[in-house]
């Protein structure tokens, strides 16, 4: 994708905006949906549309989101960050949501994985931040591992 995006950027001669790498993505999916077959989410920040998030599904269409979710975790959580998001998140409320999100898909599905890796971004560009198992919260059915460690136990 990376080559795409730097091909696009020369083309246009400047930085491509998220939905033109979005649009990039669903025609290299919808182009091999014979050879491939998952459904995509593209987010970036671009100076004429702000933080966006695109959804692109199988079938070749392209979504714009207010917030998106995906992966073995997704559809146990979807309610929550249905009922919880909301336009205008501060940066900290919004990051916020998605560690509670994550520990809620971890506290439910088993192949979550134990821990956060966080990228928000920015007109900045992105910050990598990751939050260990252990400082992930607890919800009903997650009990910490035995003698501590990094990690989870769902049961």
């Amino acid at each position: 994708m990376r080559h795409a995006a730097g091909q696009l950027a020369t083309e246009l001669g400047r930085p491509p905006t998220v939905r033109a790498i979005a649009s990039v993505v669903r025609s290299i999916g919808y182009t091999n949906k014979d050879a491939l077959s998952g459904a995509l989410l593209v987010a970036g920040w671009d100076a004429g549309g702000g933080g966006q998030i695109f959804g692109v599904p199988i079938g070749g269409a392209l979504v714009p989101q207010p917030w998106a979710t995906d992966g073995s975790g997704s559809t146990y959580i979807w309610g929550y960050l249905d009922a919880h998001y909301r336009d205008g998140l501060t940066r900290a409320e919004a990051e916020g949501l998605v560690i509670t999100s994550l520990a809620l898909a971890v506290s439910t599905d088993g192949s979550s994985g134990g821990m956060a890796r966080l990228v928000t971004v920015t007109k900045d560009g992105p910050e990598r931040r990751v939050v260990a198992g252990d400082r992930m919260p607890l919800y009903s059915g997650a009990v910490e591992a035995e003698g501590g460690g990094d990690g989870l136990v769902v049961v």
